[in-house]
């Protein structure tokens, strides 16, 4: 069974060169090809690549098309039976890729298959993964287990896809962007057509962690976060499961402490109300689900409240920095003041429709 590896890459420079030497110090018969997807990179990652690895096939991007949009330029481009997605700052431990083609050969039943990932210290960081009710947040397991597992989703930072598999779902769901949740989406809607996923114990990798985006703009980090969960649950959730994911927003909003998870909830369910329409028509296209008026309905007015309600707690925190606010977002928090004044502009027009809305699918709820 024949591999492409294929690795997004984006301002790698300090680490894709300990990822392509672990890939090659394993010489390997099943390896077909390494192609890396350069996303624009600001740095010297595209030409390190050339200079130290001409072997690897780059292929270099005039934008960023996020993590699930890089894969998907590779996958397109890929000609092996195996197709392995693979972090830039993923270090493959010996063995790892004849463990994959192995498992794939064995288990024709499994589409998708994981890897069993370690920290930089050693210690488990991924056996598996859920789905958590009723709040959606990806967990993943980190339990020793030395057989081959059935997993609700698998890491995409290294991930076996089988040929079929990828001629059955289609590319990457690339609205996912720049990341998050792609490769939770990918791994339900292989469940929704009755392709399982696993995990191969034997094969491990070394995930470094290496971006450090967060600390440089913590507000925009969080709200990427958010906008992966709203339309996961927008693609995925029934209506019951909707009302409760909602309901515990909710309960979470009314207690945290910090303005980027307040602003966060607050731009991504504007975006994702905005954006709804085209979110259920892949929905349609990806899982053959068309969601009745009243579920269509429920997503907006519920996604419009959180935004105001987040809307709300923000203010606060930025009136009352004293409140909660940590200690590494005080400065960013300036420009956001004059943003919210403008905004309060906007929710006044708004509010009382929003009000009535909600309280009409409260209603509805009841019958």
């Amino acid at each position: 069974m024949k591999a492409s590896i294929v690795i997004p890459l984006w301002n790698g420079e300090a680490v894709i060169g300990r990822c392509l030497e672990a890939i090659y110090a394993q010489p390997d018969p099943d390896l077909l090809e390494v192609i890396c997807v350069d996303n624009a990179s600001r740095d010297a990652s595209a030409r390190f690549v050339t200079q130290r690895y001409p072997q690897v096939k780059l292929l270099p991007q005039a934008v960023n098309l996020g993590f699930a949009g890089g894969v998907n330029v590779g996958l397109a481009a890929a000609h092996g039976d195996l197709m392995i997605l693979l972090n830039q700052d993923c270090l493959v431990y010996p063995g790892w890729l004849p463990a994959l083609a192995d498992a794939f050969q064995q288990h024709p039943e499994f589409g998708l298959l994981g890897c069993t990932v370690y920290n930089v210290d050693g210690s488990l960081n991924h056996t598996g993964a859920y789905v958590r009710s009723p709040d959606a947040l990806g967990v993943h397991v980190a339990e020793a287990n030395d057989q081959l597992h059935v997993v609700e989703f698998a890491t995409g930072a290294s991930l076996g896809i089988r040929r079929e598999t990828l001629q059955r779902l289609g590319p990457l769901d690339d609205d996912y962007y720049p990341a998050y949740y792609e490769d939770v989406d990918y791994c339900y809607r292989a469940r929704h057509a009755g392709i399982l996923t696993a995990v191969v114990p034997g094969a491990k990798v070394q995930h470094i962690f290496s971006s450090r985006t967060w600390q440089s703009d913590p507000i925009w980090h969080t709200t990427n976060g958010y906008l992966g969960r709203y339309r996961f649950v927008s693609k995925h959730f029934d209506r019951h499961q909707t009302a409760e994911f909602f309901a515990a927003e909710h309960q979470n909003l009314a207690q945290i402490e910090y303005l980027d998870h307040a602003l966060g909830r607050m731009i991504a369910a504007r975006h994702t109300e905005r954006s709804l329409p085209a979110i259920l028509e892949r929905r349609e296209l990806e899982l053959d689900e068309r969601l009745d008026p009243a579920d269509q309905r429920q997503l907006q007015v519920e996604l419009a409240y959180l935004a105001q309600e987040a809307f709300r707690v923000a203010e606060g925190l930025v009136k009352k920095p004293s409140v909660g606010v940590a200690d590494r977002l005080a400065e960013a928090a300036k420009p956001f003041d004059q943003m919210l004044s403008s905004l309060n502009e906007q929710e006044t027009e708004a509010e009382k429709r929003w009000a009535d809305n909600y309280q009409h699918l409260l209603g509805r709820r009841q019958l």
